[in-house]
C-alpha cells in the first residue's frame, strides 16, 4: 500500500492542528480572578497567622515573668536573704534585687547579678499595667481602669518581696501587650507560687 505525499503533509498538518486545539490559554480576565482569589485567601490566612505568632510571644514573657519570680523566691531561700522583684520605668522593665546585709543593712537592695534577673518587657511590646498586693486575690481588668494608655502610677507597681522561709504578700500581677492582651497572674502569699489565672484579647471597655 503507498501513499502520496499529498496525503502525508495533510495527515501532519491535520494532527498538529489536533495538537494545537489541544492546548488551551488563560485569558487575562481568568488570570485576575486567579490573583482576586490568591489575595482574598492570603487576607483571611494571614491575620491568623500573625495573631498565633504575637500571642506566642506574648505567652513567652508572662513565662518568663512567672519564672523570674520563682527563681527570686528559690535565692531568698537557698541564701536566707530576703529577695525582690521589681518593676520601673513604667512597668517596661523587670528586674531581682536581693538584701545583702539584713542586719547592718537592712531595707537596702542591691541588684542580682546574671541576665536571668532582668527582662525587658518594653522591647517585647509588654508592660506591667499593675501590681496589686493587698492580700486578696481581686479580679481587675485593667481596661476597666482609666490607666490604659497611661503610664501607670508608681503606687500600683508595688515589689513582690520573697523572704528567706519562701513566703510574700499575696496579690495579682496585671500584663499587657501592645496589641490588648492581657494577662493576671495570682500570688499565693504562703506558698509563694505564681499562676495564671486569665488571659484574654479585646478592646478596651468602657
Amino acid at each position: 500500500m503507498t501513499t502520496s505525499r499529498t496525503g502525508k503533509t495533510t495527515t501532519r498538518r491535520l494532527a498538529a492542528g489536533r495538537v494545537r486545539g489541544g492546548v488551551r490559554s488563560f485569558t487575562l480576565i481568568e488570570i485576575l480572578l486567579v490573583i482576586a482569589v490568591l489575595v482574598m485567601l492570603a487576607g483571611l490566612i494571614w491575620p491568623n497567622v500573625m495573631g498565633r505568632r504575637e500571642q506566642a510571644r506574648f505567652d513567652h514573657v508572662v513565662l518568663r515573668v512567672s519564672t523570674m519570680m520563682s527563681l527570686a523566691r528559690s535565692g531568698a531561700m537557698m541564701s536566707g536573704r530576703t529577695h525582690r522583684c521589681v518593676f520601673d520605668e513604667g512597668g517596661g522593665r523587670m528586674r531581682v534585687e536581693w538584701e545583702p546585709e539584713p542586719f547592718d543593712g537592712a531595707g537596702e537592695f542591691e541588684p542580682v547579678e546574671g541576665s536571668w534577673a532582668r527582662l525587658d518587657l518594653a522591647k517585647e511590646g509588654v508592660r506591667c499595667e499593675m501590681v496589686d498586693l493587698s492580700g486578696v486575690f481581686k479580679a481587675i481588668r485593667v481596661r476597666e481602669r482609666d490607666v490604659v494608655g497611661e503610664e501607670p502610677p508608681a503606687a500600683l507597681l508595688e515589689p513582690v518581696t520573697f523572704r528567706p522561709d519562701g513566703r510574700c504578700d499575696s496579690g495579682v500581677i496585671v500584663l499587657k501587650s501592645k496589641g490588648g492582651r492581657e494577662a493576671q497572674m495570682a500570688i499565693n502569699g504562703l506558698t509563694g507560687q505564681v499562676r495564671m489565672v486569665e488571659s484574654w484579647q479585646g478592646e478596651r471597655q468602657e
